[in-house]
């Protein structure tokens, strides 16, 4: 592995945990990762976190040297945002990785359809065939089918892809030593031979819950649409639907029974203008016209269930009189909230919840005084960091 390479895992491991650090770092420095190495001060660089300020003072690379090591050993390749495979959708975020490790067969994605399928862990059956059927009609287009490997509906989208003879993308929030959850060994292994593991974490990362939210704005930035098969209010898949909206992409998903728990995030999600869907076909047919490698043709299984289409009209019934929430200054806060390592503003924001509520972004706003645009940037930073949960309505609570 040559310098430049080694210098980016050095980098990678300076700004872990610390997202937007990593992008100000090269902006500032211009991308010129030896110029970042050899500075003796980062006092150009505004806001990085105490904790990155010492890990850039040390200029040992002796760790990096040793992952370098382990990555050649066993066939991972580490990418950075200006190499030619590096998905460039993600490439342009604010808030890229430094650098992927990829163990199996990364393809050019510029010119794929890439669709993000999410959902709950505990999944029902009706949300099992939904995200089966759908997914593998869009890998058996030609779409590239990108997940988490969770239990679940992850699990099934990498199933279904695989079985469509499709290609797939696995994105861990742990390193890539090893398969979580555990029993994802196997199909780990698969996707290997036909896709890829991606993560931003290097080998021997555990999978640390902070990492997993984190992990979430990587699987919606490759792709250009995320769909949600099944969720829960409080759900991972909720946080990937933020950070695609977030990221400008298109959100689809199944309707399910009102009422039921295990649905009312993607409930929520139809009723606050995500695009309804009962077939991997309606997919498909909003970006034909875009990709030459989709091709509809050979999708051939009908829709899942009539009753998808059924339901559309009550959840279209309550979206029809959108409720605006009154701006009212939360109250003085009774319970204490953590607020070290954070920044002003982000404090600011993160005190707000100290009161247990949900809060939607105007009650922030009218709170602390600060300006929309830096409480929705806090926001943001807040819940990659796994501060905050998002729910449908564009409410917040925290975690």
């Amino acid at each position: 592995m040559n310098r430049n390479q080694l210098l980016r895992i050095w980098l990678g491991c300076c700004v872990e945990g610390a997202v937007r650090d990593g992008p100000s770092l090269e902006d500032a420095f211009r991308g010129d990762i030896e110029a970042i190495y050899n500075a003796d001060e980062y006092t150009k660089v505004g806001n990085l976190r105490e904790t990155t300020l010492k890990r850039l003072e040390n200029k040992d690379l002796s760790e990096a040297e040793r992952i370098a090591e382990y990555c050649e050993n066993r066939n991972i390749q580490v990418i950075v945002p200006r190499d030619t495979l590096f998905p460039q959708r993600l490439s342009l975020a604010f808030d890229r990785p430094m650098l992927l490790y990829v163990k199996g067969n990364l393809t050019e994605l510029n010119n794929r359809l890439c669709v993000a399928v999410v959902g709950t862990r505990k999944m029902s059956d009706y949300g099992a065939r939904c995200a089966y059927s759908i997914t593998y009609d869009m890998a058996k287009a030609g779409a590239v089918i990108v997940s988490g490997m969770a239990t679940g509906v992850d699990g099934t989208a990498h199933r279904a892809a695989l079985d469509a003879g499709g290609y797939t993308i696995a994105v861990l929030g742990n390193g890539l030593d090893r398969a979580y959850p555990a029993e994802h060994h196997f199909l780990m292994d698969e996707i290997e031979k036909n896709g890829c593991v991606i993560s931003e974490f290097k080998p021997f990362t555990p999978p640390y819950k902070w990492n997993f939210p984190m992990r979430n704005r990587i699987i919606s930035g490759i792709c250009q649409a995320t769909f949600v098969a099944e969720a829960p209010e409080r759900s991972g898949a909720l946080n990937t639907a933020a950070h695609a909206l977030e990221q400008r992409r298109k959100i689809y998903a199944v309707p399910g029974r009102i009422g039921e728990g295990s649905t009312a995030g993607t409930n929520g999600l139809l009723r606050n203008g995500a695009t309804t869907v009962s077939s991997g076909r309606e997919i498909i047919a909003d970006f034909s016209d875009r990709y030459a490698t989709l091709d509809e043709t050979k999708i051939t299984s009908s829709p899942v269930a009539e009753i998808i289409i059924e339901q559309t009209a009550a959840l279209r019934k309550k979206a029809s009189t959108p409720h605006k929430a009154k701006v009212v200054p939360i109250e003085t806060p009774n319970v204490k909230i953590d607020t070290d390592g954070l920044e002003p503003d982000e404090a600011a924001v993160m005190s707000c919840f100290s009161c247990g509520r949900t809060l939607s972004v105007d009650e922030i706003v009218a709170s602390t005084g600060l300006a929309v645009s830096t409480v929705l940037s806090s926001l943001t930073v807040l819940e990659i960091y796994g501060r905050i949960i998002s729910l449908p309505g564009e409410k917040y609570v925290a975690e």
